[in-house]
């Protein structure tokens, strides 16, 4: 089976538009119910799947691809975390094979039942090796200890964010599974396709939920930073239309890295991995739930994962040592050590949630994508070549970098000279010296503190970053060109807005030339095709009307209408409803 290139953008929310448009009671009906074991075909969910399914096709199409079977929502569940807060949950298939699915997470306020509010301010989340969405950002749900509305996702959801996040494919293997072909190939290149879909989803049904169809601010936690940063690298290829990212936020993790210790680090991570693809095994041990389970059930015991200590001391050491398997001073979370140097628990994070955190870790990841991200990290180190790394210096999009001091901390910062992007704001908190027991990088988001020292001011630069009221269907004004003025004021050059919009039958502009030179009247749909160039200079100065395409109308759809004379560009959406 070969995959067509992703490249969903502005395409796949013509068809969302036109479903809230034509059908206007969607947008006020639930995305999912509790607990529903599939969606109605009348669902926004359903429609928006349906919607991306026709892009993909188009797309396989123009490649010479075909997908195996149309995109489908399985296992879907509705359930209030606190109040008017909910977590909604779904799969999405995309194959026949057994792991051919990923799973998606909508973390929102609702303004009732089912109705998620109208809100532009989003954002994306891609967790790390290790973990898988819940764990990460609603660690509460998984502590019986800990409050079930404790976690970042909750308190975006709370002010006002629309939070999205997945779960890659490999964190719903469960422990017991015996057969790990689909590992064999389960790189960034699918990872990043799987993101990039999912964000195609995301989009949609936002859209169809009435949240508008802005672009979304992408995060990337941990080893996720490589993967978004990578997926980020190839949209800078694309016309500005069909990117979905308009800002970014990597947590605690180089883009790249010259430090010699983190070098050192992914070099090691890649013999091991070159290792076990050489000897055909396809899925790396991830240790976080073994150790949590011993920790908590027999703590004395000795450890089969560090001999010589005791299962306490091995989750102690691995957790809140510093420098344990990392160059120092990082570790994972902040600890109290004994007078020996020996960590004896954690400082910050609750320890109840602390091993209830490793528990619910997953159980195995692709040899494969580990080894391609820590070749990310590293490349161009002794030739090494990351075809994910191409157009880093491209990516232009507003960041801010946000780290913690006992975490990968000032690491993480040579590498943004590497981005194109000049909106770069930096967030590394500290508790203060010593750094070996500082705020560390899991800490982040389970100690209760970190609502003030990252949450809140995250949350500062979402709301300064997210896209105006309704977003964005195509490029900025900047992009796209002049804003035309309000109303049908007299202009000396450009066109008038189009009312009303959306428009039924055939498309009416008027417009003002500024003189008789040449000048081009273009409509170009979203996928970016053509559809209509017209020469209009021999009109003359003045005020114009036309109406386009004479007695053929415009199918159904969103698009953009362009006038260009003498260098200036005056443009405007349009969404035509046949």
């Amino acid at each position: 089976m070969r995959f067509a290139s992703p490249r969903y953008g502005a395409l796949l929310m013509a068809v969302a538009l036109t479903v809230c448009l034509t059908i206007p009671a969607l947008a006020a009906s639930p995305v999912i119910r509790e607990d529903n074991p599939a969606a109605s075909d009348a669902s926004p969910l359903a429609l928006a799947l349906a919607g991306v399914q026709a892009m993909l096709d188009q797309e396989a199409a123009n490649a010479g691809a075909q997908y195996a079977m149309p995109l489908h929502a399985l296992n879907m569940r509705r359930e209030v975390i606190s109040g008017n807060i909910v977590h909604y949950s779904f799969e999405v298939r995309f194959g026949e094979g057994k792991y051919d699915r990923f799973r998606l997470h909508r973390v929102v306020k609702e303004a009732k039942p089912g109705r998620p509010i109208q809100t532009a301010t989003n954002i994306f989340l891609q967790h790390g090796d290790y973990k898988d969405f819940t764990g990460m950002y609603l660690p509460g749900l998984y502590s019986p200890s800990t409050p079930d509305d404790f976690g970042i996702a909750v308190f975006l959801a709370r002010n006002g964010v629309d939070v999205w996040g997945i779960d890659q494919t490999w964190t719903l293997v469960p422990a017991d599974e015996t057969d790990y072909a689909f590992m064999a190939d389960y790189g960034m290149a699918r990872a990043i396709r799987d993101m990039n879909l999912g964000i195609a989803v995301a989009r949609a049904v936002r859209l169809a939920t009435a949240c508008g169809p802005g672009k979304m601010i992408l995060s990337g936690y941990s080893s996720g930073v490589w993967s978004t940063a990578g997926l980020l690298s190839q949209e800078t290829q694309l016309p500005p239309l069909r990117r979905q990212v308009n800002a970014y936020i990597p947590i605690d993790v180089p883009i790249k890295t010259s430090d010699p210790g983190w070098q050192t680090v992914f070099l090691n991570d890649m013999a091991m991995c070159d290792a076990g693809l050489a000897a055909g095994v396809y899925n790396g041990f991830v240790p976080f739930q073994t150790l949590g389970l011993l920790a908590r059930n027999h703590p004395d015991d000795p450890s089969p994962i560090i001999p010589g200590f005791s299962n306490i001391q091995a989750a102690n050491f691995l957790s809140f040592a510093p420098g344990a398997g990392f160059p120092s001073p990082f570790h994972y979370w902040a600890g109290v050590l004994d007078e020996t140097g020996f960590p004896t628990g954690p400082r910050l994070t609750d320890r109840e949630l602390w091993l209830d955190f490793l528990e619910s870790g997953i159980a195995w990841q692709p040899y494969l994508w580990w080894k391609e991200i820590d070749i990310f990290a590293l490349a161009p180190l002794d030739g090494m070549d990351s075809p994910f790394d191409d157009h880093l210096g491209d990516i232009r999009v507003p960041l801010l970098n946000v780290a913690a001091a006992g975490g990968v901390g000032a690491v993480s910062l040579p590498a943004l000279s590497l981005l194109g992007s000049e909106d770069v704001e930096v967030l590394i908190p500290s508790l203060g010296p010593p750094m070996e027991t500082d705020l560390a990088h899991i800490d982040i988001f389970t100690w209760s503190g970190s609502e003030t020292m990252f949450w809140r001011p995250m949350l500062n630069w979402i709301k300064a970053h997210s896209e105006g009221p309704g977003g964005l269907l195509f490029a900025s004004d900047d992009e796209a060109g002049a804003t035309p003025p309000p109303g049908n004021a007299i202009l000396s050059f450009g066109l008038e807005r189009i009312v009303p919009n959306p428009q039924r039958g055939p498309l009416v502009l008027s417009f003002t030339l500024a003189d008789g030179v040449s000048a081009r009247l273009e409509v170009v749909s979203v996928s970016g095709r053509l559809v209509h160039s017209a020469e209009v200079g021999d009109l003359g100065p003045g005020r114009h009307q036309l109406q386009l395409g004479g007695t053929t109308h415009l199918p159904t759809g969103v698009y953009l209408v362009k006038l260009t004379q003498n260098g200036r560009v005056s443009s405007q959406r349009v969404t035509i409803i046949q």
